[in-house]
This record gives structure tokens, sequence and C-alpha cells, in this order.
């Protein structure tokens, strides 16, 4: 199977299951692995509008836009996103994770 292509269509789906304005979340991994499949005009083209590391979450309120995380399943990942979820950012969370995440972690 090619990878790229499984990748891609993983991508496709998360960002065609939120319809709207779409901030999409990343960690330094994640990044790497969306900048070699998607190029930032194909992204525009699926309605996101906003891209950044989990490390450059802006303080400002961003309710216009909803949010993909897109992380692997670290123990630093996942308390990052507790506490943006206790303080959202956004109107709306999907989390992925580029890896299984464990019952332990929730």
């Amino acid at each position: 199977m090619n990878l790229t292509a499984i990748v891609k269509d993983y991508i496709e789906t998360m960002l065609g299951e939120m319809p709207g304005r779409k901030a999409l979340i990343l960690d330094k991994t994640t990044l790497i692995i969306v900048s070699m499949v998607y190029s930032r005009t194909q992204i525009l083209q699926k309605e996101v509008f906003f891209i950044d590391v989990i490390d450059n979450i802006p303080t400002e309120k961003l309710m216009h836009l909803k949010a993909i995380f897109f992380v692997r399943s670290t123990d630093e990942n996942v308390m990052k996103i507790c506490n943006q979820l206790n303080d959202p950012t956004f109107s709306q969370y999907n989390l992925y994770f580029s890896n299984t995440l464990h019952n332990d972690k929730i």
C-alpha cells in the first residue's frame, strides 16, 4: 500500500468530518507528516484558516473556528489538550491521534 495515500486519506477524513472554518492544531511530528502530503493551498481549500503547533495555541479566543487536533498520544500532548478543553480557545474540538490513546490517559 502507498503510505502517502493512506496518510492523505486519513487527513482528508479528519477535515471532511467538520464543515465550516477550521483550525488545524498539530505537534512537531504530525506537522511534518501533514506537510509531506498537503500544501498550504490544498489545506486552505478544505476551509482550514489557522494552522499551528500545539505549543503555540493563542490565548485569545477564536470562537469563529472549530479546532481539529492531530497529535501524537503523548502524556504532554494529552495534558495540553486537557488544559485547552478547560479554557477553550475554539468553538468546537475534534481530536485525532497518530497512535492509539490508552484508556489510562483519558
